[in-house]
């Protein structure tokens, strides 16, 4: 039997004064920009889809790029946006050449609450702050928020956002675009105004110019190394990968009982599961946060199937009690969900306050929003170096569910319930420069 053991006894790195630094290969960076073709002005009852083709002849280093967007407001009276510039992406779409290489539906739902279950403090405030426009958090620790852009009327804001939920544009393994890449273009389509911002106007409305993809793009320098590289390209093509989001939408009804909603994912690596349950006539109500109602309110347990598996297996209690005293494993499996590597104790912005406030009580107030989640963890290693880690649902001859003990005294009334499926996603540059992908 032949040892698999690691040496006992080994010099810590600090120690190793023989190991030498290895030199970056000659480069040169530039940081470009790419704008939109489709037109000058977009608005979401209008032209609502805003295409930015991306073409570059080295690298595109993606994990460091940001959009950029004037906003002005075409209301009869000052407005704000619900969260930040990501409010108003409805669908998030990447394709190239006839086919989607990703798509993610309402992505503005999902990047408003990103930051508080997967974020510090200080990224919050200075995220929110410095490249959205927004205010200073108001409240205190428990209820902490931040505030939207204000605008008043007929006056504009030049406002940026990264586009970290997309999987093809943020890389879970931060690999480069390849040179000679076919283009690909970003899509985004807007959403309508009673969701993406607040105000006391007559009707809600806002204008998009400007829309900018900025990225860095580097060209290496050394032409042997090229050559290499257009070999390997050559003979087999260039394969990475990244995490993104599927999106799942069904309905709950206001009944006592069980109540079993389909999500029907198929995926080589399923990850997590998080549904959002919000209360319908909230959704796209004027001046309510209709971004920031997900609700726990009405939910007494909740279990995933998957492959007729229970996740977890004996399910999770909800119960929403005045002190929250049942939310405690709601919170942890929520954790784990969105986490992007390991298990992040003192990186979330959840309080107590944000898992048991009721949706309606914060619908039009982002200082009492809540933000709460049912969610499973899949993932098998919390381990950014290996892919296939998730659960491999491609093949499943049974549909997934979310499985939900409901009170109607509580849910008062129906609800819309938004399911993401957190997968990796396998892409493929092709000899011929052709992309294409797999999930």
């Amino acid at each position: 039997m032949s040892d698999m053991s690691q040496p006992r006894e080994a010099l810590p790195m600090s120690m190793r004064y023989a190991l030498q630094s290895v030199d970056a290969v000659p480069s040169t960076l530039t940081l470009r920009r790419f704008d939109a073709n489709n037109g000058a002005s977009w608005t979401p009852d209008g032209a609502n889809e805003i295409r930015i083709p991306i073409q570059a002849d080295g690298f595109l280093d993606v994990n460091k790029h940001y959009l950029y967007f004037t906003i002005t407001n075409s209301d009869d009276a000052a407005t704000a946006l619900q969260y930040n510039i990501g409010c108003i992406i409805e669908q998030l779409r990447i394709e190239s050449q006839g086919v989607e290489l990703e798509r993610i539906d309402r992505y503005n739902l999902l990047n408003a609450h990103v930051p508080y279950w997967n974020g510090s403090l200080n990224k919050a405030i200075t995220m929110n702050s410095v490249l959205s426009g927004g205010g200073e958090p108001t409240g205190d620790a428990k209820i902490f928020t931040v505030t939207g852009p204000s605008i008043a009327n007929a006056t504009s804001r030049n406002l940026t956002l990264a586009l970290n939920l997309s999987g093809f544009l943020s890389h879970h393994h931060n690999k480069a675009l390849p040179q000679g890449i076919a283009q690909f273009e970003i899509i985004i389509r807007l959403q309508d105004a009673n969701t993406a911002l607040k105000g006391n106007g007559t009707t809600p409305k806002y204008t998009i110019t400007n829309p900018r993809f900025y990225c860095p793009v580097y060209t290496i320098d050394d032409a042997g190394i090229m050559n290499q590289y257009r070999q390997m390209v050559g003979a087999r093509g260039v394969n990475w990968t990244g995490d993104t989001y599927k999106t799942y939408i069904n309905s709950l009804t206001d009944t006592t009982g069980t109540q079993v909603l389909q999500i029907n994912d198929r995926s080589s690596s399923l990850l997590s599961l998080i549904s959002f349950i919000r209360k319908s006539d909230l959704i796209g109500a004027k001046n309510n946060n209709g971004l920031a109602c997900a609700t726990l309110h009405g939910v007494d347990k909740y279990h995933y199937q998957i492959g007729g598996v229970n996740y977890p297996q004996s399910g999770i209690d909800v119960a929403v009690a005045t002190d929250g005293q049942n939310l405690g494993r709601v919170f942890n499996e929520g954790l784990k969900a969105f986490a992007s590597d390991g298990y992040p104790y003192g990186e979330s912005l959840i309080s107590l306050d944000r898992l048991k406030q009721n949706s309606a009580a914060g619908a039009a107030d982002g200082a009492d929003a809540s933000m709460a989640c049912v969610a499973v963890d899949l993932k098998r290693f919390d381990d950014n170096r290996l892919s296939l880690v998730g659960l491999n649902t491609a093949r499943n001859s049974v549909p997934n569910t979310l499985e939900l003990t409901t009170n109607a005294t509580n849910l008062e009334g129906a609800s819309d319930v938004t399911t993401y499926a957190k997968c990796e996603a396998e892409y493929f540059m092709a000899p011929d420069g052709r992309l294409s992908v797999a999930m």
